[in-house]
């Protein structure tokens, strides 16, 4: 088969393989950061701040989860059916850093 003698290279060049499987199937894989924040009258309220305007909330946190995906993929098809370019989000990580700082009296 055409590519018995590529799989050997499989570790060094998964990446591009699997982008090559992904225009074949005609999906990409995208990942986004995804805010999750408790909402003032119960749930928890998502948004992605790389695709403008993409809110969603949930009952629970998994539910907030799984809203959010659906929410991302349906943003995505429909910027895709209007011919609209897929922001891709390079390199961006969402932290919390704890740090002391002085009480006022």
């Amino acid at each position: 088969m055409w590519y018995t003698s590529q799989i050997s290279h499989w570790p060094d060049r998964a990446l591009e393989y699997l982008d090559f499987f992904d225009i074949l199937d005609g999906m990409k894989t995208y990942t986004y950061t995804i805010h999750i924040e408790p909402a003032e009258e119960g749930g928890f309220v998502v948004s992605v701040p790389a695709l403008s305007g993409c809110v969603t909330q949930g009952e629970t946190y998994d539910e907030a989860l799984a809203m959010a995906h659906e929410v991302i993929e349906g943003y995505l098809e429909a910027l895709a059916k209007v011919g609209e370019p897929i922001p891709e989000e390079k390199g961006s990580f969402t932290s919390y850093l704890t740090v002391n700082a002085p009480v006022m009296a």
